[in-house]
């Protein structure tokens, strides 16, 4: 008798589905919080399992501090987390045992915020369900599963160290809480924008050489890349490579548009629409590894120094007088050099001024 290979598939499929079922039973009727022993294959490529409760606790403090909510909002998602962070195993990073009641009843809040919480922070990069949650009724045990989470950062990225008090901000008798706890600023609707200085963008071909220019540097490709709401550490991590190499605000950006091996062509708008913008640059100028030398001259970087100094001298150049008096310029090519060397001057007094 002939079955069909469909009825064959279907029923190796139930075969697979109910030895799986017992097996979870039977890890969970053990009562020690097994997780599936290929639990580690379900972490995304590029990431890390943190495994230090301190580091976790940081990455949490960033990713909050990276979003414009209210404070009882704040409050929620760090405590929801902490939790979380608290039923961390040092050994492997797993989060087992915690449930979303135990969250809600800490926070003060729903098991349907709590839900929201953690949707968020797997949104956000910040935690992965490497185990999903199931019911005694499903697993045919006394008690539930509880999902199983790992806490991940970007894989190349320093773990985060744990923030430090400055002694100006330490609590130097009972009861008087530090400076940091005073502020003057209104509350704000969730939603609506911090009102933060403007920082002026970094010149696109000057080379970035301290902490204060890279992150010139960096928000200038955000900036222009279109990629907004991204934690500004992340990003400066990720870029840091780039600028201690010597590149160039425009060479990072025609890196991120072109493949070196297909310079003729543009990669496309790929970012805008991403969910995570920042994988998408680093994945892009993962192919420009060790081929700086083949960026065209134009977005090459250059000394901001000497490019002033230079700038400067042709503008002084352009400012003396008498220059009526040197005679017309013969050729196509003296007209065009003359063309550039005034606008290179509006430039840089422009920048001056």
């Amino acid at each position: 008798m002939h079955v069909p290979a469909s009825r064959l598939h279907a029923a190796a499929a139930r075969h697979r589905a109910e030895y799986g079922r017992l097996r979870a039973a039977r890890r969970v009727a053990g009562g020690r919080f097994a997780v599936h022993p290929g639990w580690r294959g379900r972490v995304p490529h590029g990431l890390v399992v943190v495994t230090d409760q301190p580091a976790a606790r940081e990455l949490i403090e960033r990713s909050i501090d990276a979003e414009v909510w209210r404070a009882d909002r704040r409050r929620v998602a760090r405590i929801v987390l902490r939790t979380l962070v608290e039923a961390m195993d040092w050994r492997t990073g797993l989060v087992t045992g915690a449930t979303r009641e135990k969250a809600a009843q800490r926070a003060g809040a729903s098991p349907r915020t709590v839900s929201r919480v953690i949707a968020w922070a797997s949104r956000a990069g910040l935690l992965v369900c490497v185990e999903k949650g199931a019911t005694a009724r499903f697993l045919g045990t006394a008690s539930h599963r509880a999902p199983a989470y790992v806490f991940v950062s970007p894989s190349g990225m320093p773990i985060p160290r744990p923030r430090r008090v400055a002694d100006d901000q330490r609590v130097d008798q009972i009861g008087n809480p530090p400076a940091s706890c005073d502020s003057t600023q209104t509350l704000v609707r969730e939603g609506a924008k911090r009102a933060s200085p403007k920082r002026p963008a970094w010149p696109g071909r000057d080379r970035a050489r301290d902490g204060r220019e890279r992150a010139a540097a960096t928000q200038t490709v955000l900036d222009r890349a279109g990629v907004r709401r991204v934690p500004s550490w992340k990003a400066a991590a990720m870029l840091a490579r780039w600028w201690r190499a010597g590149w160039s605000v425009a060479g990072v950006l025609y890196a991120i548009d072109h493949h070196p091996d297909r310079p003729g062509e543009t990669r496309g708008d790929a970012i805008r629409g991403a969910r995570d913008p920042l994988a998408v640059i680093g994945h892009r100028l993962a192919a420009w590894t060790g081929r700086e030398g083949e960026l065209p001259a134009a977005v090459q970087a250059v000394d901001p120094d000497e490019r002033r100094r230079r700038a400067a001298r042709l503008a002084e150049q352009l400012d003396e007088p008498g220059q009526e008096s040197r005679g017309r310029i013969a050729s196509a090519a003296g007209r065009q050099q003359a063309r550039e060397l005034f606008a290179m001057a509006r430039r840089a007094r422009g920048a001056a001024a």
